[in-house]
């Protein structure tokens, strides 16, 4: 599933049948998890980009939903990741996420 709010995808990880993995920040499950982009501890839109950790190749930039919701699909599930948030508006500083591996996609 793509949200709609991508700056650009490469359409050929789209045909790669070994990248079933994908990355986001979604809203509030039954559980509780919520992983949207927040500024202040109040889900915004901020700027965020996404990087294979061994080669710090970047895979994808976007910025996320007025909600903070944000999804990156059709990764590779044995790569390694880092997820840099930043608020372009200078409110705070970047927030990372190193080590991350995507999820299965849906």
């Amino acid at each position: 599933m793509t949200t709609g709010f991508f700056m650009g995808m490469a359409s050929s990880r789209a045909n790669d049948p070994a990248r079933r993995g994908y990355l986001g920040g979604t809203l509030p499950n039954e559980d509780g998890d919520d992983g949207r982009t927040r500024i202040k501890n109040v889900p915004g839109v901020v700027r965020v980009n996404v990087y294979e950790r061994g080669t710090m190749r970047l895979v994808e930039t976007l910025r996320s939903a007025a909600d903070g919701s944000w999804r990156v699909d059709y990764l590779d599930q044995s790569e390694i990741y880092v997820v840099i948030g930043f608020d372009d508006q200078g409110r705070v500083n970047a927030a990372i996420q190193d080590w991350v591996r995507p999820a299965l996609m849906d």
